[in-house]
């Protein structure tokens, strides 16, 4: 009976050794697993927008494995412009702000321009610059609707 007890002491203590160098091994060489995502993507890099004016947002995700991710939407100044948990940007006021897409450990971000007044995107980046710093133009002058 003792020898048979001391043959389960001693298995019991061979598979706690064991387990032992195991996690030993893992944490030396530190198993690396891919991240679930590789790429977050919004497909412009501008979104303009009136005064409670909406959009929505156009991103592409690249998953790296069939995993569940977490999908976040943020913005750098709420009180210029907000995005929901569906991705729609909402114009809240004037000004310039920043639109963020997160999936797991991967983000990328828009500007936003938020105007009382929306006209077609201007083609020279300077005349946009302008337009943002408070420069008005006639109509006959305006870059935009030349």
């Amino acid at each position: 009976m003792k020898r048979k007890k001391n043959i389960i002491v001693f298995l019991s203590i061979l598979i706690i050794f064991a387990l032992l160098i195991q996690l030993i091994y893992i944490s030396v060489n530190k198993i690396e697993q891919k991240p679930n995502v590789e790429k977050v993507k919004i497909d412009v890099d501008k979104i303009y927008l009136a005064v409670g004016g909406e959009e929505k947002l156009s991103y592409e995700i690249k998953k790296n494995n069939d995993s569940d991710i977490y999908l976040s939407f943020r913005s750098e100044d709420e009180n210029i412009a907000t995005i929901d948990e569906n991705g729609i940007v909402h114009g809240i006021s004037n000004g310039t702000t920043k639109i963020y897409v997160s999936a797991d450990d991967k983000s990328d971000s828009c500007d936003v321009l938020v105007t009382n007044l929306i006209v077609p995107a201007p083609s020279e980046p300077n005349t946009l610059k302008e337009l943002i710093n408070g420069k008005s133009y006639t109509k006959e002058e305006n870059p935009v609707c030349a």
